[in-house]
């Protein structure tokens, strides 16, 4: 874990995720890219902010209306960087997956 230049959150949450039993469900929530490499590299699932979301809207534990204003909040929040044509690609994405629910 050390390999990755983590600091000690991430590396407190890797350890944890890799010291639970093979079988049990795990998800690591991390946006930072090192973080995301090391999950990648030690086969842990990791999602990232954004994903949770449009998750959480998929699943209808959020509307849509919520899901979008949180991934517009997104790039104020924290030292989280994200672009805002990703932001964008993503609301045209809930918007259609939106619609197509409506339609069935």
């Amino acid at each position: 874990i050390s390999t990755w230049n983590l600091d000690q959150g991430e590396q407190a949450a890797l350890s944890y995720a890799l010291s639970l039993v093979r079988g049990q469900e795990i998800l690591v929530l991390c946006d930072e890219r090192h973080a995301r490499l090391a999950c990648n590299a030690l086969s842990l699932p990791v999602v990232g902010s954004v994903g949770l979301i449009v998750e959480a809207f998929r699943s209808g534990r959020v509307s849509l209306e919520t899901a979008s204003a949180a991934l517009r909040d997104l790039p104020g929040v924290g030292r989280l960087h994200i672009k805002p044509a990703l932001i964008e690609q993503v609301l045209d994405a809930l918007a259609i997956h939106h619609q197509s629910r409506k339609d069935s």
